[in-house]
């Protein structure tokens, strides 16, 4: 071991001796840290407290549960009072591994408790977000975050959120969750578009589609287009304002038509824009005699 080493005199400076091969007794610290450690663990022992436990397939239940509601490996651990590197160690070594006995007894102790806010909610809340309009940068500078901190949460690449950025996020997201991105100019009506036709392709929903954004087991109401028969408002205003490239059913461009006709704006720009037959989906003779 590097003469170096921080661990000289302690029992972990002893074992690391062994795994190098080398003799512990040529290390009078480290030896006498050794001959402590197993006196004081003799005595555990005699008292009937015992300095190690195992962990149980109850405990390991308490922490998937505690996950499955959506709190973060951050959240949990600091719920039952150690720190995330001892959760991890725990989590990935499974049923039997072996703690010190007042880490046993945190997580004996522990009933979970989902947190207010989880990290689905927060992962919502930035979803619904985007589904607006907003994008990362634009988020970032109202929130006071790292713009790559939004970036990971939205690709999944981030599930830990730590107290000051779940705030900052649920705080911003009470301010804008009702107010469109700012399109003021070309670029950001161009950027505003096209992050909400990426939000709607990979599935992300408004927030207003929740009951209980934090909840885990909740799923979207209201929204997007379940039968061929319905009618996606917002796809037919978009397509109406000029956001021509959307994707529309057969109800939806029936409905695009007939909205086209109150404008009183040429068909022509519409079929060149979306480039559909019009004749197929609007019949004016049809709608007089309908009057």
């Amino acid at each position: 071991m590097n003469p170096d080493d921080p661990r000289h005199g302690t029992y972990a400076g002893a074992c690391q001796h062994q795994r190098d091969g080398e003799r512990v007794e040529d290390c009078p610290p480290c030896l006498n840290a050794r001959r402590v450690y197993h006196r004081r663990r003799g005595k555990l022992r005699t008292m009937g407290r015992p300095g190690y436990l195992e962990v149980t397939a109850a405990h390991l239940a308490k922490i998937t549960s505690a996950r499955a509601s959506g709190m973060s490996a951050q959240q949990v651990a600091d719920a039952i009072g150690f720190d995330l590197t001892a959760l991890l160690r725990i989590t990935n070594a499974g049923e039997g591994y072996r703690v010190r006995a007042a880490t046993w007894q945190l997580l004996d102790q522990w009933r979970p408790q989902p947190p207010a806010v989880t990290g689905v909610g927060v992962l919502r809340r930035l979803q619904a977000l985007t589904w607006m309009g907003w994008s990362a940068g634009q988020l970032s500078a109202r929130f006071g975050i790292h713009e790559q901190t939004i970036t990971e949460g939205l690709n999944l690449s981030r599930t830990i959120w730590h107290e000051h950025t779940t705030t900052r996020i649920v705080d911003g997201y009470s301010r804008l969750w009702q107010t469109p991105p700012p399109t003021g100019t070309s670029r950001e009506k161009a950027a505003a578009t096209r992050l909400r036709r990426v939000a709607r392709e990979r599935g992300y929903v408004p927030g207003a589609a929740w009951d209980n954004i934090d909840d885990a087991s909740e799923t979207p109401k209201g929204t997007g287009v379940e039968h061929r028969g319905d009618v996606d408002e917002v796809k037919v205003a978009r397509i109406v304002d000029g956001d021509f490239h959307l994707p529309a059913t057969t109800a939806e461009r029936r409905e695009v038509c007939a909205r086209w006709a109150t404008t009183g704006r040429p068909f022509a720009e519409l079929a060149r824009g979306t480039g559909w037959k019009i004749e197929r989906y609007f019949r004016p003779e049809l709608t007089e005699g309908a009057a």
